[in-house]
């Protein structure tokens, strides 16, 4: 009884499976910004493609929405690119945007977000 304990304990320390779990990297954090007004009523997107290539990559706003002048999408490619919205349908835009995000970082099932969202181009 003795020497099957010692075994079992030498195995369990020095066994090794041959299979692994792959591991995922973490997903990048989406920031974001959502508040009731802004100082940036006029000139929305262009205020925005002047400050947000500028940000370091752990400053940076992907998503924002200001329910009085619009919400944006940042795309930090290689080229940078802003898409925004009108006021009317911000909070929508903004919505969709964040769960086609998490949707790609797939934290959410699987269902084509933009395709509900094309009524708001």
């Amino acid at each position: 009884m003795k020497w099957v304990l010692i075994y079992q304990l030498y195995v369990a320390a020095f066994w090794k499976p041959k299979w692994r779990c792959s591991t995922k990297e973490p997903p990048e954090i989406i920031g974001g910004i959502l508040t009731l007004e802004s100082s940036w009523k006029t000139n929305f997107a262009g205020r925005l493609k002047n400050i947000c290539p500028q940000l370091n990559s752990w400053q940076k706003i992907d998503l924002g929405c200001s329910l009085q002048c619009g919400a944006f999408e940042a795309d930090y490619g290689e080229v940078f690119k802003v898409k925004t919205s009108k006021s009317e349908d911000c909070l929508i835009f903004f919505f969709m945007r964040l769960l086609h995000r998490l949707q790609e970082m797939g934290t959410i099932p699987a269902i084509d977000i933009l395709e509900y969202s094309r009524v708001l181009d």
